[in-house]
């Protein structure tokens, strides 16, 4: 097998405009604009920027991180514009100073595609840190930011129900079922309703409807936030697993998506749209060009000729496809005996008076099952790897498992497929994010985004059991981009959730 090419960046070794700066051999352009709503925007002097941390999580929709600039004689709310004789920036301090972010890198000749590799946030301040200096000469301020919208939704609360957001004549005379919405269409709903219309998907493939319906009415003291969390915490995606509700960086926009939405993106026989990258380990044997090659574990595009993805998936520039430090950490123990259990669900209906139990979806060999048709069947190659799901004796004969119980009305788990909530989707959450899990510290780079699939494999090296669970397909779930001086990390987590292929793990012991 070739050695896959690298598709090398040109690099920008010097320049004089204020926003641009040299981390390591490549040029960025990044602008950081202050604004009070009261004084004109002031954009910050990017030499002036000393760590600029902003942090990608797919579990948490609100993209978050912190600034650090000089501040030498408290200069930026000393200093005055000459042309006006008014402070340059001075803060408000009620959580509504802004702070935009843009950052693309420098790459003359290459039009890099802005969706995968541009950065532009509008943050707000909520708060403000001087920390300590030896003297005036050395000091520092520090701003804590996250996503505008995060703010503004947390400030705001509504008078808001799924009977009334649906326009019904006669609300009082209404049945509950008529008064209940489902839960990915009251979630749009209420986001449409607190002002936020502009930033939602619109696109049915990247916003679920959910799988039940839900009678919700938001309490006084909740936030449009708490509502949000609260819809969320009901919702199973139509393919009956969990969802993600998130904000797509490119797009700028929320989408509700479940999981399995994701993994169809992967590419099982070649990388999906969704794989933007492919890494590889830097180890010995691929120092010395020796040891025998092994099959890839993941889609690789193998063509050296220029393509039109070649810089939106599956990408290999330079140094920044190498993985020199990372921890890997295998699913714990105590994690599997206590998550992947059957959960069967005792419920008592208030409608019928009844109690009732629903056991089938919950069972662990089932749920199994569902989790290779749902995710592992889209994955390389052609769809065959196995799941990470070690079971036992004592969990599919039933010794070990986790009775969950639910009081059901038509506002709390109203049906079967609601349940499965705190069931099944459960289960497979679990599976998911308690699964195999890789950290890596990597040369930094725009394109990586929380939410998308990273391959990784060696270049050289005898085949074994560890690396047909170490290489391959792994789901990106937090990136973290550090802009420390002269220095631009990512320190990214993911998960992976199958094999390359079967491992013989006897699973008939107690």
């Amino acid at each position: 097998m070739d050695v896959v090419p690298n598709q090398n960046n040109p690099t920008v070794l010097d320049s004089t405009t204020a926003t641009q700066k040299l981390v390591g051999n490549q040029m960025f352009d990044i602008i950081v604009t202050f604004d009070n709503h009261t004084l004109p925007p002031y954009t910050l002097p990017t030499a002036a920027i000393l760590q600029l941390v902003i942090e990608d999580n797919l579990l948490e929709w609100p993209y978050k991180g912190y600034l650090v600039y000089k501040n030498i004689y408290e200069g930026l709310e000393r200093s005055k514009d000459v042309a006006t004789n008014k402070s340059l920036y001075y803060y408000r301090m009620d959580a509504r100073d802004e702070l935009t972010i843009e950052i693309k890198p420098i790459t003359p000749g290459i039009d890099l595609p802005p969706e995968i590799w541009n950065m532009k946030y509008t943050m707000i301040i909520y708060d403000v840190e001087d920390p300590k200096a030896s003297n005036i000469t050395e000091k520092v301020k520090k701003v804590y930011f996250w996503d505008k919208r995060y703010q503004q939704l947390m400030d705001k609360k509504l008078q808001w129900s799924t009977s009334t957001a649906q326009g019904l004549k006669s609300p009082a005379l209404a049945t509950d079922e008529e008064r209940s919405m489902k839960t990915g269409l009251a979630l749009k709903q209420l986001l449409t309703d607190a002002g936020m219309k502009e930033f939602i998907d619109t696109n049915p493939k990247n916003w679920d409807e959910g799988l039940s319906k839900l009678l919700f009415t938001s309490p006084a003291n909740y936030s449009v936030c708490d509502c949000i969390e609260s819809i969320c915490s009901k919702h199973v995606s139509q393919k009956g697993d969990p969802c993600i509700f998130n904000i797509n960086r490119s797009t700028n926009k929320w989408q509700l998506k479940s999981l399995s939405n994701l993994f169809v993106d992967a590419g099982k026989v070649e990388p999906g749209p969704l794989q933007i990258e492919h890494l590889f380990f830097e180890d010995f044997a691929a120092e010395t060009n020796s040891g025998n090659t092994t099959p890839y574990k993941a889609p690789v595009d193998e063509r050296n000729s220029p393509t039109s993805d070649m810089y939106k998936k599956d990408i290999k520039v330079a140094e920044w496809n190498k993985i020199t430090t990372y921890d890997f950490v295998d699913m714990s123990g105590i994690d599997n005996t206590k998550a992947l259990i059957s959960k069967p669900i005792i419920f008592y209906s208030s409608k019928d008076k009844q109690f009732g139990l629903d056991f089938t979806d919950q069972e662990i060999k089932k749920v199994r099952e569902d989790f290779k048709s749902l995710y592992t069947k889209y994955l390389y190659p052609d769809g065959k790897p196995e799941p990470i799901f070690t079971l036992n004796k004592s969990k599919t004969e039933q010794y070990n498992i986790q009775p969950k119980f639910a009081y059901t009305d038509s506002s709390n788990f109203p049906d079967k497929n609601s349940r499965k909530k705190i069931g099944m989707t459960e289960i497979l959450f679990s599976g998911m994010f308690l699964n195999e899990c890789i950290n890596m510290r990597l040369l930094g780079s725009t394109h990586r985004i929380a939410g998308t699939f990273v391959g990784i494999d060696r270049m050289f090296g005898d085949d074994n059991e560890l690396d047909k669970k170490l290489c391959g397909q792994w789901l990106v779930v937090s990136v973290r981009h550090v802009f420390n001086h002269t220095k631009y990390v990512n320190d990214v987590t993911a998960v992976k959730v199958h094999s390359y292929e079967k491992i013989d793990i006897k699973e008939d012991i107690d």
